[in-house]
């Protein structure tokens, strides 16, 4: 079938009302759509993919994936905490939401981490925090980097930090810093690395 375009070009506008209607009614259903989208939340018990996922049928209580990936699995954050008999991931240890670059023993059964995240259990905590021996998330430990903390040190009361930052544990410290192991507060060590500091040994 061939259409006239003159034909077309005559018809009147009123002709094309019920699709500009059904047009509008498309554009509000979008713009609804997207504002409810926006506030969605993430299931963290639905397993997550290591790939792309491409296409999704929801039947009954099953849900069908399918994708560019090759393993499915518990959602478990970046770090977890493994048995070292059987080697399953506890799913008590609290979610950090980004990358971890370092972990070190707090002495106590404990750790401190360091990297690039700002959530842990879904608390704030920028780049590095305290995870206490019962694995939950230290609620009045926090120096707060504002970069990332690439590297952890121990030393009795004190917690060393590299990585590149330019302030933490409440004071001005660029790419290193002693903090409290206890308060988070950084103390008056203050070297002052003019570069990233990825590594660091005590002696």
């Amino acid at each position: 079938m061939q259409l006239n375009p003159e034909a077309v070009m005559n018809r009147d506008l009123t002709t094309f009302k019920p699709s500009l209607h059904v047009l509008f009614g498309c554009i509000l259903f979008a713009v609804v759509f997207q504002h409810s989208s926006l506030s969605q939340t993430v299931q963290e018990n639905l397993y997550v993919t290591n790939g792309t996922v491409r296409a999704v049928l929801a039947n009954g209580n099953t849900i069908y994936i399918a994708g560019d990936f090759t393993i499915v699995g518990p959602y478990t954050g970046s770090g977890v905490a493994l048995d070292t008999a059987s080697g399953a991931y506890d799913a008590a240890f609290p979610k950090v939401n980004g990358t971890i670059r370092a972990v070190v023993p707090d002495g106590a059964g404990g750790f401190y981490i360091g990297g690039n995240f700002t959530s842990v259990g879904g608390v704030v905590r920028n780049r590095v925090a305290h995870i206490k021996s019962d694995k939950t998330l230290d609620a009045t430990w926090n120096p707060n980097a504002n970069g990332v903390v690439y590297a952890l040190a121990g030393s009795g009361s004190t917690l060393y930090a590299g990585g590149e930052f330019t302030a933490i544990g409440g004071q001005a410290r660029l790419n290193i810093a002693a903090l409290d192991s206890s308060t988070g507060a950084a103390t008056s060590w203050n070297p002052s690395s003019n570069f990233m500091v990825f590594a660091l040994a005590l002696s």
